[in-house]
This record gives C-alpha cells, sequence and structure tokens, in this order.
C-alpha cells in the first residue's frame, strides 16, 4: 500500500510533464550525449558520426567568442562526447521505441521526440522516490505529497523536464541511494546496499563531478 501513493504521483507528474513539454533536445551538451544514445543503435559505437554536432560559439563578454568542445578527438582520430555515458545509456529504450514508431509513421523524428521524454519521465520518478522516503521515515501522506510535488513543481527539476541534460538522472540515482540506505537501516538485508551502490555507480558514470 505504501507504493501506491508514490507511484500514482509519479505516474501524474510524467503525465503533466509530457503534456507541457516542447518535445526538443537543445544545447550542445543535450546534443552530444543524444548522438552517442543514436550511434549506440544506429552504428553499433561510442563514437559521433561527422557533422553531429556543428561548431557552436558562446559570446562571454563582449568582443570575445569562445568555442565550446563538446567532444574530444580519440586516439582513434574519431569524435566522442565529452559527457558521461548514463544519460545516453538511459535512453536507449525510448530512442528503440521512437525507432520503432518510426517504421510505423514514418517520421524521421520519432527517436528524437521519444528521447526527449526521458528528463520528464525521470523527474516524475524522483518526485515519487521522495514520497517514499518521506512514508519509510514515519510521515504521513500529506507530507509527503507536499515534498514531491514542491520539488517537481517548485525548483529547476521542472526546467530541467524541458532539456536532455543529466542532472535528472543523478538527482534520481542520489534519491535512490538515500531511500536504499534507509531501508538498509531498517532491514538489514544487503540487497538494499547493492542498490544504493548501484545506483550511486549510474551517478558517476553519468557526471564524474
Amino acid at each position: 500500500m505504501k507504493n501506491r501513493p508514490a507511484l500514482q504521483m509519479a505516474v501524474l507528474l510524467a503525465v503533466v510533464f509530457v503534456v507541457l513539454g516542447n518535445g526538443r533536445i537543445s544545447g550542445g551538451d543535450g546534443e552530444a550525449m543524444y548522438q552517442v544514445t543514436r550511434a549506440m543503435v544506429e552504428q553499433g559505437r561510442l563514437s559521433l558520426p561527422p557533422g553531429a554536432l556543428p561548431p557552436v560559439e558562446i559570446v562571454l563578454v563582449e568582443s570575445i567568442d569562445t568555442a565550446i568542445p563538446y567532444t574530444v578527438t580519440g586516439r582513434d582520430g574519431l569524435a566522442y562526447s565529452k559527457y558521461g555515458l548514463g544519460q545516453s545509456l538511459a535512453a536507449l529504450p525510448l530512442y528503440l521505441l521512437g525507432t520503432a514508431w518510426r517504421g510505423i509513421s514514418g517520421s524521421v523524428h520519432a527517436p528524437r521526440a521519444a528521447v526527449a521524454l526521458l528528463n520528464a519521465l525521470l523527474v516524475a520518478t524522483t518526485a515519487g522516490m521522495l514520497l517514499k522516503i518521506v512514508f519509510q521515515i514515519g510521515y504521513p501522506r500529506p507530507a509527503g505529497q507536499v515534498i514531491a510535488l514542491a520539488y517537481a513543481l517548485c525548483t529547476p527539476a521542472w526546467v530541467y523536464t524541458h532539456t536532455f541534460f543529466s542532472e535528472p538522472l543523478v538527482t534520481l540515482c542520489l534519491v535512490t541511494a538515500v531511500f536504499s540506505m534507509i531501508r538498509f537501516a531498517q532491514s538489514d538485508q544487503s540487497r538494499w546496499l547493492a542498490l544504493a551502490g548501484g545506483a550511486l555507480g549510474v551517478a558517476l558514470l553519468t557526471r564524474v563531478d
């Protein structure tokens, strides 16, 4: 019974975020991580196809232009994203769903549109996990609902649902690790330690910093 309110919260917020989402991947870092997902599915490799990331410039101060290096060149001479692999791996199921829909509908943008939903789902899931944590430490349902909604709707988390940045995945990993450690302290079952370690490992795979 404790899981049902958390699931309901996650589903409700996922619907809200998906309906209000823009369905786009913007920014060089988000594009770099998306192109890695695309390369893994379409070419079976981690390197980026030539021209996947056109040169981008940003004005730091007036009259000074600095190129943003979204990729690094490997020893094999190919271009690789400089960002963690976790976000690109997490997007694989959605990319595959988008690829299937592309085959049915003929829409070439289907994989990108599907992947653009990832952060909305991650933020909604994190809100549900926060609600579970509140329940687990003994607070009533209204307190958990307030905390979950405050996180999802009153913090930059909502803004991140419109991006393909990796912060939502890292946040979910950290919250999952906290929940797992609480469960371990209460039950002394080692499987919760394994889950906490796995969540932190995914966080490191996503963002080393």
